[in-house]
């Protein structure tokens, strides 16, 4: 599951639910490693909140190094080098 929140700077600390997603996973992807699963949640969440996270900062919040694990593989193949590929069209603090 994600959220996309968006900061209200007149309040300190303030951040507003504005949307939300799920996915279900199909018999393969249950399959897949802890983090290879919590690597395509952030997959997932910036394929639906494309139109908003295009063009601007934003931060991944995670209780898990997904994010950090796929962008240190040296040679990732396959759909983690498509993963790795779609991250780098963001700009994700």
């Amino acid at each position: 599951a994600a959220t996309d929140e968006q900061d209200h700077s007149e309040s300190d600390d303030l951040e507003v639910v504005i949307a939300y997603t799920s996915k279900h996973l199909n018999d393969r992807e249950a399959k897949w490693s802890t983090t290879e699963k919590e690597a395509y949640a952030i997959i997932h969440a910036v394929d639906v909140f494309r139109t908003y996270l295009y063009g601007r900062k934003f931060t991944v919040f995670t209780d898990h190094r997904p994010l950090e694990w796929l962008m240190s593989k040296s040679e990732p193949a396959g759909r983690l080098a498509r993963w790795a590929l779609k991250l780098q069209e963001f700009d994700i603090v």
